[in-house]
This record gives C-alpha cells, sequence and structure tokens, in this order.
C-alpha cells in the first residue's frame, strides 16, 4: 500500500491457503502495524516493523483479517 491505511482485502480461511503466510509486509520507513478483524495501528493494539525488514505474518484459521499500518 502506497500510504498509511487497512487492506481492503480479508485473509482467506485457512483451508484456502494451504499453511502460507497471510501477510508478507516490507517497508521503505519504521511504521506500526496491527492484523485483526478491525486493525488499529494508531490507538489498538499494534507492533513495530522497522525499515526495509521482511516480514511474514500467519493469520488465524477463521480468516477475516485485515492489516492497517502507519507511519512510525
Amino acid at each position: 500500500m502506497a500510504s498509511a491505511g487497512t487492506t481492503t482485502n480479508a485473509s482467506p480461511i485457512e483451508s484456502e491457503l494451504a499453511g502460507a503466510a497471510v501477510f508478507s509486509i516490507v517497508s521503505s520507513v519504521d511504521i506500526y502495524f496491527a492484523i485483526g478483524p478491525t486493525p488499529d495501528a494508531t490507538n489498538g493494539p499494534r507492533r513495530f516493523l522497522q525499515a526495509n525488514t521482511p516480514l511474514d505474518i500467519f493469520g488465524k484459521r477463521s480468516g477475516g483479517e485485515y492489516l492497517a499500518w502507519v507511519a512510525a
């Protein structure tokens, strides 16, 4: 995503995923990100990701999760 916000597509259920990562994240700037049904990377539970550090995230088996991010 070119600017901060939330993904428009939700993660699939596990049977559609076959064990692959749900989200692969890499950013050119330090960011905070959150994953969930209604993620809030500003005020909710969030994680820090350092610039240029690739990270794969595995979601819940039930799917329906989104990713939100903001610059750190």
